[in-house]
Protein backbone atom coordinates (compact mmCIF):
# COMPACT_ATOMS: atom_id res chain seq x y z
CA UNK A 1 0.00 0.00 0.00
CA UNK A 2 0.96 3.80 -0.79
CA UNK A 3 0.93 6.43 1.50
CA UNK A 4 -1.77 8.20 -1.53
CA UNK A 5 -3.84 4.50 -1.05
CA UNK A 6 -3.89 5.16 3.01
CA UNK A 7 -4.69 8.55 2.27
CA UNK A 8 -7.75 8.00 0.17
CA UNK A 9 -10.43 8.98 2.91
CA UNK A 10 -8.11 11.78 4.58
CA UNK A 11 -10.69 14.98 3.93
CA UNK A 12 -13.53 12.44 5.14
CA UNK A 13 -15.14 12.40 8.84
CA UNK A 14 -17.77 9.97 8.62
CA UNK A 15 -20.78 9.10 10.88
CA UNK A 16 -23.22 6.10 10.98
CA UNK A 17 -26.64 6.67 10.92
CA UNK A 18 -28.32 4.18 13.25
CA UNK A 19 -31.67 2.65 11.93
CA UNK A 20 -34.11 0.59 13.94
CA UNK A 21 -33.81 -3.03 13.41
CA UNK A 22 -36.39 -5.38 13.07
CA UNK A 23 -34.46 -9.00 14.88
CA UNK A 24 -31.34 -10.25 16.51
CA UNK A 25 -30.31 -11.63 13.23
CA UNK A 26 -30.64 -8.55 11.27
CA UNK A 27 -28.73 -6.37 14.01
CA UNK A 28 -25.77 -8.57 14.15
CA UNK A 29 -25.22 -8.81 10.62
CA UNK A 30 -25.67 -4.99 10.21
CA UNK A 31 -22.98 -4.69 13.13
CA UNK A 32 -20.37 -6.60 11.21
CA UNK A 33 -20.69 -4.39 8.29
CA UNK A 34 -20.81 -1.22 10.23
CA UNK A 35 -17.67 -2.31 12.14
CA UNK A 36 -16.00 -3.39 8.36
CA UNK A 37 -16.85 0.18 7.07
CA UNK A 38 -15.68 1.90 9.82
CA UNK A 39 -12.77 -0.45 9.85
CA UNK A 40 -12.11 1.07 6.37
CA UNK A 41 -12.61 4.37 6.68
CA UNK A 42 -10.00 4.80 8.97
CA UNK A 43 -7.60 2.73 7.38
CA UNK A 44 -7.68 4.44 4.64
CA UNK A 45 -7.31 7.69 6.50
CA UNK A 46 -10.56 8.49 7.29
CA UNK A 47 -12.11 9.51 10.90
CA UNK A 48 -15.56 8.53 11.88
CA UNK A 49 -17.36 10.11 14.38
CA UNK A 50 -20.37 9.64 17.05
CA UNK A 51 -21.19 13.26 17.28
CA UNK A 52 -23.14 15.10 14.57
CA UNK A 53 -21.22 18.40 14.02
CA UNK A 54 -20.12 21.07 11.56
CA UNK A 55 -17.22 19.18 10.84
CA UNK A 56 -18.62 15.97 9.96
CA UNK A 57 -18.50 15.81 5.87
CA UNK A 58 -20.25 12.15 5.27
CA UNK A 59 -22.63 10.10 6.71
CA UNK A 60 -23.65 6.79 6.01
CA UNK A 61 -26.54 4.25 6.38
CA UNK A 62 -27.84 0.85 5.91
CA UNK A 63 -31.28 0.27 4.77
CA UNK A 64 -32.44 3.19 6.59
CA UNK A 65 -35.83 4.08 6.57
CA UNK A 66 -36.46 7.19 8.84
CA UNK A 67 -36.52 9.66 5.50
CA UNK A 68 -36.84 12.97 8.24
CA UNK A 69 -33.75 12.06 9.89
CA UNK A 70 -32.21 12.37 6.51
CA UNK A 71 -33.96 15.52 5.61
CA UNK A 72 -33.20 16.85 8.29
CA UNK A 73 -29.59 16.60 8.59
CA UNK A 74 -29.50 17.62 5.04
CA UNK A 75 -31.33 20.57 5.85
CA UNK A 76 -29.08 21.64 8.76
CA UNK A 77 -25.78 20.04 7.64
CA UNK A 78 -26.05 20.89 4.10
CA UNK A 79 -21.98 19.83 4.03
CA UNK A 80 -22.67 16.34 4.63
CA UNK A 81 -22.74 13.39 1.62
CA UNK A 82 -24.74 10.64 2.26
CA UNK A 83 -22.25 7.79 0.82
CA UNK A 84 -23.22 3.85 0.68
CA UNK A 85 -21.47 1.06 1.26
CA UNK A 86 -20.90 0.25 -2.55
CA UNK A 87 -19.59 3.93 -2.95
CA UNK A 88 -16.70 2.95 -0.23
CA UNK A 89 -15.91 -0.12 -2.13
CA UNK A 90 -15.52 1.43 -5.46
CA UNK A 91 -13.62 4.14 -4.44
CA UNK A 92 -11.08 1.45 -2.89
CA UNK A 93 -11.16 -0.57 -5.81
CA UNK A 94 -10.67 2.78 -8.17
CA UNK A 95 -8.20 4.46 -5.95
CA UNK A 96 -10.04 7.49 -6.24
CA UNK A 97 -13.11 9.69 -4.79
CA UNK A 98 -16.24 8.67 -6.85
CA UNK A 99 -18.16 10.87 -7.43
CA UNK A 100 -20.58 11.11 -4.09
CA UNK A 101 -24.03 12.66 -5.63
CA UNK A 102 -24.53 9.14 -7.65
Amino acid sequence: MTDQTSLLFSKIIAIYLQDQLNNEEECVAKTKLVKKIKSLIQYYGGHVTNELNDKVTHAFCIDIGNFELIDSIKTNFPQIKFLTPDWLLDSIEKNQLLDENN
